[in-house]
């Protein structure tokens, strides 16, 4: 059975827990705390009260490359879960009719049958 996430003490020795600076790990350890409540997190961590502020200032947070990569490890998310919600996330964000939105639903759709995920290699220069 995969237990659902780990405990707080498990995600203090993970490098992606080692890998936030000091005040993204005050805000993790609010945020988890007690219960997942970003704008709590985010007015203990960055001092934001006014309710506005502190939500918008929040998602900016949750979308930090090293935050979501410590939820990630949290909540135990697979490459192929982590896959998804990302190109999910870019079809949305695509203008309507758009080739890249096609292009991202074609991606979507051939994992979805089963495929194999895209290389994060594609498009470097050696």
């Amino acid at each position: 059975m995969r237990v659902s996430h780990l405990s707080l003490d498990e995600l203090y020795k993970t490098p992606e827990w080692r890998r936030l600076s000091t005040q993204q790990k005050f805000w993790l350890r609010t945020y988890l705390e007690p219960g997942e409540d970003q704008w709590l997190a985010t007015n203990c961590a960055y001092g934001i009260t006014t309710g506005e502020s502190a939500r918008a200032f929040s998602y900016k947070i949750v979308k930090q490359k090293k935050v979501r990569a410590a939820l990630d490890r949290y909540w135990n998310r697979s490459l192929r879960e982590i896959f998804l919600r990302d190109i999910q996330a870019d079809i949305t964000a695509a203008k309507p009719g758009s080739l890249a939105r096609a292009t991202f639903k074609a991606t979507l759709a051939q994992v979805l049958a089963g495929g194999k995920l895209p290389s994060k290699k594609r498009g470097k220069r050696i």
